[in-house]
């Protein structure tokens, strides 16, 4: 049986998992470990991985990790744009609502008697652009 326990960010040890500078390849070869991207299903995931990250005790840690790039899902203007303007996130997608889709759609089945596709799409689009 599986036990999921949560403990305090306080209560971990300071002690580096893997120290980034001294990792060493199982071929021998020293190398930094590099975290290029840190991407999340929505902004507000997005934006809680950098504070978490922010928040890191260990400062090696928390500089290797701030230097990722933290991307997102939505760019809903008054949050996830915002924190890409105020450089919070790098980037986000913009995923338009798909709700004037549907019933236009549903409105072609009831007045035309078309049949509804089985999956309907909208585009998204990178912000920034």
């Amino acid at each position: 049986m599986l036990h999921v326990t949560s403990v305090p960010l306080a209560q971990l040890p300071d002690a580096p998992l893997v120290q980034p500078e001294t990792y060493v390849h199982p071929c021998g070869t020293q190398s930094v470990i590099v975290v290029p991207v840190v991407a999340a299903g929505n902004d507000e995931l997005a934006v809680g991985a950098r504070r978490a990250c922010e928040a890191l005790p260990n400062a090696a840690h928390r500089e290797a990790l701030l230097r990722a790039r933290f991307l997102g899902v939505d760019a809903c203007p008054t949050f996830g744009q915002k924190l890409v303007t105020e450089k919070q996130l790098h980037a986000s997608v913009l995923t338009p609502a798909n709700t004037g889709l549907a019933l236009e759609l549903l409105q072609r089945f009831w007045e035309e008697g078309r049949p509804l596709p089985l999956r309907s799409f909208t585009t998204p689009s990178p912000y920034p652009a």
